[in-house]
Formats: structure tokens, C-alpha cells, sequence
């Protein structure tokens, strides 16, 4: 089902061995998937100058064309293109050679990853394409967009600390949060020093200051970075004017965890919190759903 889900997307691409002349897809055809007949109808296909309208057919291998019993099937007739990872009997109706295209198997071993179930591996972590910088950045905005809409704790806990609110509603959940009596301590120390000493927050290292100002209120150093990159960040993030803001995450350091390292490992460097941040977004976005066509990298590999 790889295969005809791949044709069905236009992902299959080639040309047409017997001529070895480039295939121009018009239309991919409608996917049959219930009655007797060719995988695909009403197929418009293009070689050379002339153009071909009927039934496309998938197999693994070509010879299924007879494992299956179609040379005896005059629904099969009409087919006028055979998509195959292996030509080991090229096909013949009424002793016509028809148009074979032969799938590269690099792509066919991508299209079998996409039906993985496994969070714990990338459909592409076997090769090295990496984000552009503007990729990475476009979902670091998104993840801030959607941290302010959806109102997380530690924006709760940000907008407590810098006095906008005198309570936190919702309990403290964190799975590596120490005594819950003391970091709430720590929370309401951090707000008396801000309260005490407010700081310019849209200054360029205010974010630094906050965080010797966080550690000195008792919070750890993972939870002051943790804390400025899932609350403040986002409840400071304006769209159209987050420059500094952005230059700010670039001098946090990257966030350490099984979903940053999958990309690492796939050989993309991660330097700072902007990128990982931009990062964990497009696996929460993308790669989570096996959203591959809407992915920069999915497209490069799959569409080639």
C-alpha cells in the first residue's frame, strides 16, 4: 500500500525503462479500491509526445502481473502504466511492450518508514538533510504562539513572578521538581525580588539578569532556564516585534532531552534554545503525525 499511497500523492517519479524517456504525470488517476481492475483510473501520463490515458497498475515485482491472475483479467486491459520496485518480467499486453517506471529503492525504503509507529526513530534519520535557519525559526515562533494560546503553567508561574497576578492557579506538575513546598517557596521569592528590583524586560540581557535573579530566589539552574524558556519567552513573545527576544534565545543553551537528541544524532547541530525550541516544535508538528509532505526535509527526500 506504500506505493499506491505514494503515486496517489505524486511522490513517483521516473522515467520509463523500456525508453528510458522522462514520464510526465498529468493525473495520477482515482484510487480503485473496490472494484476488480488496475490499482488506478482514468491515468493520464505523458512520454515523449505521446499521451496515454487508461489504468496504472502497482506491483513489487512485475511478475505479480501473473502471480496475480491479471493476464487472465479483462478489466487489466486498459492499463498503460506498470509501477514496479523490481522489472524481473517486463510486461506485455497482446505481445505490446507497456510503459514500465521502476521505483528507486532508496525512495521505496523512506515510503516503508512512514508507516512506522515508533516515536523513538525519524522517518529520515538515515540521511543527513538538515532545516534552513528560517525553518527553525518559523516553528520557534509557532511553539511560542501556541504556548500563549494554550496557557501553560510556567506562563502562569512567569506572569507571577513579574507581579501581574497575586496567585497561581493551577497545582505544580513537573516530574523533576524537588520538594513541591520548596519550589513553591522559591517562586514567591523570586516575585519579591523582581517586585524589589523590576527589570527592563525588552532590554537585551534581560533574560540574562533574570536568571542570576531566579537563581538567587533558590530555583535550581534547570528550573530558571526551564522556567525563562517555557514562560517567559512566550509570554514576552509579540509577533511582530520579537528581534531581541530571538537574539536572547540564541544565547540560552539548547534544551537536553529524547527529542532534541533524535535530531542530533541524525547529524543536525542544535547550539541554542531557539534552535531546540524550533526543533521540538517541528517534531510535535510534523514528524509526531508523519506530516513528511509538509516537512521542508520530508519534501527534499521524498520529492526528487
Amino acid at each position: 500500500m506504500e506505493l499506491q499511497w505514494a503515486w496517489n500523492k505524486k511522490l513517483i517519479q521516473g522515467v520509463e525503462i523500456n525508453s528510458g524517456q522522462p514520464i510526465r504525470i498529468i493525473h495520477q488517476g482515482y484510487w480503485n479500491t473496490l472494484r476488480p481492475g488496475p490499482d488506478f483510473n482514468h491515468s493520464i501520463i505523458k512520454i515523449q509526445n505521446i499521451t496515454w490515458h487508461g489504468g496504472v497498475e502497482i506491483h513489487y515485482k512485475s511478475s505479480e502481473w501473473w502471480a496475480h491472475r491479471h493476464h487472465e483479467d479483462l478489466n487489466y486491459n486498459n492499463v498503460v502504466l506498470h509501477v514496479v520496485v523490481e522489472n524481473d518480467r517486463p510486461l506485455k499486453i497482446k505481445q505490446e511492450l507497456i510503459p514500465t517506471l521502476v521505483v528507486d529503492p532508496v525512495l521505496f525504503s523512506w515510503l516503508n518508514r512512514l508507516n512506522t509507529k515508533s516515536t523513538k526513530e525519524l522517518v529520515c534519520k538515515f540521511n543527513r538533510i538538515g532545516f534552513s535557519p528560517a525553518t527553525i525559526r518559523d516553528f520557534w515562533v509557532k511553539r511560542q504562539i501556541r504556548k500563549q494560546d494554550e496557557a501553560a503553567i510556567e506562563l502562569q508561574l512567569a506572569t507571577f513572578i513579574l507581579g501581574k497576578t497575586n496567585r497561581i492557579e493551577q497545582p505544580l506538575r513537573f516530574s523533576r521538581q524537588r520538594n513541591a513546598n520548596k519550589y513553591l517557596l522559591a517562586l514567591h521569592h523570586a516575585r519579591e525580588l523582581f517586585l524589589k528590583h523590576p527589570l527592563q524586560m525588552c532590554q537585551a540581557d534581560s533574560l540574562t539578569k533574570l536568571f542570576t535573579m531566579l537563581l538567587s530566589s533558590g530555583l535550581t539552574a534547570f528550573e530558571a532556564k526551564y522556567l525563562i524558556i517555557n514562560g517567559f519567552i512566550p509570554l514576552l513573545f509579540e509577533k511582530n516585534d520579537f528581534e531581541k527576544l530571538e537574539a536572547q534565545s540564541k544565547t540560552i543553551p539548547a534544551d537536553v532531552n529524547r527529542i532534541v537528541e533524535l535530531f542530533v544524532q541524525k547529524g543536525i547541530k542544535i547550539k541554542n534554545s531557539m534552535q531546540s525550541q524550533g526543533i521540538m516544535e517541528i517534531y510535535r508538528q510534523l514528524c509526531l503525525p508523519r506530516n513528511c509532505l509538509k516537512c521542508e526535509v520530508g519534501r527534499k527526500m521524498l520529492i526528487r
